[in-house]
């Protein structure tokens, strides 16, 4: 049970750092060897025990160094960590403006800024419970383009923005999902995202 709780803790590190770098799954599959995107889904969920030579390629790939991926808490404070502003709060739930006022910091790896510039969110609302509760916060990559199956911060009608997991449909519509299944998905022809959630952080309360 201890050695299966290590690889799942293994695998949310390594997706986290991979989305963190931009990288796909087909991507880093193929930046170690692999040859499909299945063995990294599988690692990445815990469920395939994996050498300490194969997290040194697979770190190496990422350009983080191995221990940022076997140490417990990867973005525990050390001189190796900057922090990102909180910018206020986006609801998971109803579209809500996303107020860019300062509200506190978050400390990232300072690994992760090599790849792009970060800010983080408070959560309000519970669409996306159990994964993202009220008062949990985000981390959040800037970037403008998205995967299926991200979890992004999507601006709609204007200024509003929320959280939500993307989908694309072969006619090029977007398709925002709750999580939880009590609010309906929302379609749009057109959306801004504002960057991808690569980790959620919460206090114990």
């Amino acid at each position: 049970m201890k050695n299966e709780k290590y690889f799942k803790d293994l695998g949310a590190r390594i997706r986290t750092y991979r989305k963190a770098k931009g990288m796909t799954q087909d991507e880093l599959a193929k930046a170690v060897g692999y040859t499909s995107k299945a063995m990294i889904s599988r690692i990445e969920k815990g469920l395939n025990a994996i050498s300490v030579e194969r997290v040194e390629e697979i770190a190496n790939a990422l350009g983080v160094d191995s221990t940022e991926l076997i140490r417990q808490d990867p973005t525990s404070a050390s001189a190796d960590a900057v922090k990102i502003p909180v910018l206020g709060v986006v609801r998971a739930g109803i579209p809500l403006y996303a107020t860019e006022n300062i509200i506190g910091y978050e400390e990232i790896p300072r690994a992760w800024t090599l790849s792009g510039d970060y800010f983080s969110l408070r959560i309000k609302g519970d669409s996306m419970s159990p994964y993202l509760l009220e008062g949990d916060t985000v981390v959040v990559r800037q970037q403008p383009t998205a995967e299926n199956g991200d979890i992004v911060i999507a601006g709609v009608n204007g200024d509003e923005a929320c959280v939500k997991r993307l989908h694309i449909t072969d006619k090029g519509e977007y398709i925002l999902q709750s999580l939880n299944p009590e609010y309906a998905p929302m379609s749009f022809d057109d959306l801004t995202i504002y960057g991808i959630v690569v980790e959620s952080r919460r206090e114990w309360r």
